[in-house]
């Protein structure tokens, strides 16, 4: 296998992994609408600092999701 396949072999796994992570993105991103909107409805304090927490935590996921696919469109 000469260096053209093998860097051929990799611009498709990179291609690859950004899809997937675009696609996990809009899937966490779909997952923060979901609990901000159950945050906008009445709930209790814990409840409220629950769902918090787990907006928090998506964002992170999301932004580093993203990151993911610059790295590897780059």
């Amino acid at each position: 296998m000469n260096d053209s396949q093998l860097l051929g072999i990799k611009d498709e796994w990179c291609r690859q992994m950004a899809t997937q992570a675009m696609q996990d993105a809009e899937t966490i991103e779909a997952r923060i609408t979901t609990a901000r909107a159950r945050r906008l409805a009445r709930q209790t304090p814990e409840v409220m600092l629950a769902l918090d927490k787990e907006i928090a935590k998506l964002q992170r996921i999301k932004e580093e999701l993203e990151n993911d696919v610059e790295h590897w469109s780059g």
